[in-house]
């Protein structure tokens, strides 16, 4: 290793904000699928759900749902500003608010144990027999969570701890592979991969939401109709970002895949991870 760049703290903000703008000046469709998802987020949580007397678990979804859409806002704009290990990170978190209101449901008992997790040791153990993410969650009854425990699981091994692959998207080489220095932001702040995965995570969780608090909502017909222009959207915007990555020529299967989201169940790779937790008991 060469060198490394000194840099302030002023500076480092400074890129955040113009790699947001460049990633997304390139990935218009991307962008508007984003903001569309924000939007569906903030109707749900200020329009839909309404609640003059809230029970335990009604005010405790709205503040759970609201806990998601937060993490969610900041994981993509971290995705887009070359900071994508520490939008995994944040995203991990939005996924475990959307399998906490999973449980919470109509249930006060386990709202009042989602609100006083902390407050003791016996509380934390009550709350890991119910609620531990994924090994909680691998019912039919949580089916539509499973895309999200595959990223969930993605982003704990690459994101969260203190893994060697957490480092490797701020290795910048030259060109015989060498590293030459380390960067704050990843080397390709524009990582496609990453800012349209978070996209299609923000899909999932609007679904879920929907799936679990459709019910709830003060115009259920009028999010309906949202979510289906957000899905034609996320359409476009996969196929914008393959468009980038193949360079203008998407294979026939990843083209099929896009066009049925056959590939957003991902399957295998929830059987899997159901099995490696299933081995570990």
């Amino acid at each position: 290793m060469t060198s490394f760049d000194h840099s302030t703290l002023y500076r480092e903000a400074e890129l955040i904000f113009n790699n947001f703008k460049t990633s997304n000046d390139q990935l218009n469709e991307t962008y508007l699928a984003a903001e569309m998802v924000n939007g569906l987020f903030r109707d749900i949580i200020f329009e839909e759900l309404v609640y003059p007397d809230p029970e335990p678990w009604q005010e405790a979804s709205v503040l759970i749902s609201f806990g998601a859409y937060q993490s969610w806002i900041m994981s993509y704009i971290n995705a887009c500003a070359g900071l994508s290990d520490i939008s995994k990170m944040i995203l991990r978190r939005a996924i475990e608010f959307a399998c906490y209101l999973s449980k919470i449901k109509t249930n006060n008992e386990r709202a009042q144990l989602w609100f006083k997790k902390s407050k003791d040791l016996k509380n934390r153990k009550q709350f890991s027999n119910i609620f531990t993410v994924p090994n909680k969650y691998f019912t039919e009854k949580y089916s539509h969570l499973r895309p999200l425990l595959v990223v969930h699981d993605r982003a704990s091994e690459i994101a969260v701890h203190a893994n060697f692959a957490t480092l490797i998207s701020k290795f910048q080489r030259d060109d015989s592979n060498q590293i030459v220095t380390l960067s704050i932001q990843d080397s390709n702040y524009t990582d496609m991969i990453s800012i349209g995965m978070v996209l299609v995570a923000g899909y999932k969780l609007i679904e879920t939401l929907i799936i679990v608090l459709k019910d709830e909502f003060e115009n259920p017909d009028d999010v309906n109709e949202k979510f289906e222009t957000l899905k034609e959207m996320i359409r476009r915007a996969r196929l914008s970002i393959a468009e980038l990555d193949y360079r203008g020529n998407i294979p026939s299967q990843i083209l099929s895949d896009i066009n049925t989201e056959s590939n957003m169940d991902l399957k295998e790779q929830f059987e899997a991870l159901k099995i490696r937790y299933q081995s570990e008991v």
